[in-house]
């Protein structure tokens, strides 16, 4: 389950989702211009697949923070996938 929480207008107006994560995409292209950002080129992209077929992108600061982030996410999955078999 990812819980994501959005703030707009100044934090007066909060939006609270929950979306189903069923998927990790490891390699997604760079947004358009970020490579022009100081450290840009270091920057690495991931994405959570949802039950409802959307990916959810996230940007990482380096190559050691997308693999925890990607291994992380992929092992809950599996942990779950497997209780899912046996219940």
């Amino acid at each position: 389950m990812l819980k994501m929480k959005s703030r707009h207008v100044a934090g007066t107006i909060t939006k609270k989702k929950k979306s189903v994560v069923v998927d990790v995409c490891r390699d997604l292209a760079a947004w358009p211009g970020r490579h022009l950002l100081e450290g840009g080129e270091h920057r690495r992209y991931f994405g959570l697949r949802t039950a409802e077929h959307r990916v959810i992108e996230f940007e990482c600061a380096s190559q050691r923070e997308h693999d925890m982030w990607t291994k992380g996410v992929a092992r809950l999955l599996a942990i779950v996938d497997g209780r899912k078999r046996f219940a």
